[in-house]
């Protein structure tokens, strides 16, 4: 898969693509937070920012770094011009990302709404956070165009491809780490009609080793 086959799919495919359709879902008046799926875009802008730092930074992928890219991204691309909101960065990936990721729902003190932009990282009277995650998405998406597609069609590809290709290459190791397991796993095959329409979900493995690879998908490698 080439980084251009990577960023139509799962960048403005599964990221961007997933965040319009929430964004664009129709929430009653009386779901303003719960139900306003306001937690999955937040969860998905957040995930994103750590994929595009990854993507974007001067260092060598490394797993074990997330929150410096996260970090990287949110203060040099997604706020460049907001020192208020640089600084909390840390905050942010360890209260409502790590939050969100593994117990859903936020950490003291943040609460994320949808449709109240307004009140987008201000501070309610009893002292709470406030995120909105339509304000959050719409960031998301104009440093996305603004400061990433410029880095993709410029200069930066060359970084962008070499971080590609590191995480490519890491999570093809942890593949291999748990093929054993993958081979106790009892699952049928996709009928060969069906199968010629599906692409594999995963940017990380050859055509040989991909469980939805098929033929009609360009695997080209550069």
């Amino acid at each position: 898969m080439t980084l251009d086959q990577y960023v139509a799919r799962f960048i403005d495919g599964y990221l961007f693509g997933d965040l319009h359709t929430m964004a664009a879902i129709r929430v009653q008046d009386d779901k303003q937070e719960f139900g306003a799926v306001g937690y999955p875009m937040v969860l998905t802008v957040l995930a994103g920012i750590e994929l595009l730092g990854t993507l974007t930074s001067a260092a060598p992928f490394n797993r074990r770094q997330g929150e410096d890219r996260f970090c990287e991204f949110w203060r040099d691309h997604l706020y460049p011009a907001h020192p208020d909101r640089q600084a909390l960065a840390v905050l942010i990936y360890q209260m409502v990302r790590n939050g969100l990721a593994h117990t859903y729902m936020t950490k003291p003190k943040f609460v994320v709404t949808r449709g109240h932009r307004g009140d987008h990282f201000t501070q309610t009277p009893d002292g709470q956070i406030v995120i909105d995650a339509l304000a959050l998405h719409d960031e998301l998406v104009s440093a996305y165009k603004q400061r990433v597609k410029p880095l993709l069609a410029g200069a930066g590809r060359s970084v962008i491809e070499t971080r590609f290709k590191e995480m490519r290459a890491w999570h093809a190791a942890e593949y291999v780490r748990f093929s054993s397991v993958f081979a106790t796993v009892p699952m049928g095959r996709v009928p060969a009609k069906r199968g010629s329409l599906i692409a594999p979900d995963s940017p990380a493995l050859p055509p040989a080793h991909s469980t939805q690879y098929t033929s009609s998908f360009p695997e080209e490698d550069s």
